[in-house]
């Protein structure tokens, strides 16, 4: 149901590349912390039928299915501290490149200011 392929990533260069595993593992978060949900409430079908419910606790007790969600759960706080990282290094990713920018615009915006001065101004006599 829940199909994750790294096939269905196309590389066309590495921020975009990273914003889709961004993405994909999010997903991923949160199918299994809906799954974990599930797993830790009686199903509903319960509700209607009481006879079987005893039979699901055991099954639960024997299955050891406390002790699973609890170890997912860790496993999916790590997978959480991961994504963040991630996140926080494309933020900063995105922060440099808006920096260069800035500092690229200025250079252009000093280098017309020079052309203007000394060229159209200091040359031609145009005030």
């Amino acid at each position: 149901m829940y199909m994750l392929f790294k096939d269905q990533l196309k590389k066309d260069d590495e921020e975009n590349d990273s914003q889709k595993l961004s993405v994909k593992l999010s997903y991923f978060e949160n199918v299994v912390d809906d799954t974990i949900d599930k797993t830790k409430n009686i199903p509903e079908i319960f509700w209607d039928h009481e006879d079987f419910t005893e039979t699901y606790e055991h099954f639960r007790k024997y299955l050891d299915i406390s002790k699973r969600v609890e170890i997912l759960n860790h496993r999916l706080d790590i997978i959480k501290d991961l994504y963040d990282m991630l996140q926080n290094e494309l933020t900063i990713q995105h922060g440099y490149k808006l920096e260069w920018i800035v500092i690229y615009l200025i250079c252009v915006e000093v280098i017309i200011d020079i052309v203007w001065t000394i060229i159209i101004k200091g040359v031609f006599k145009w005030r």
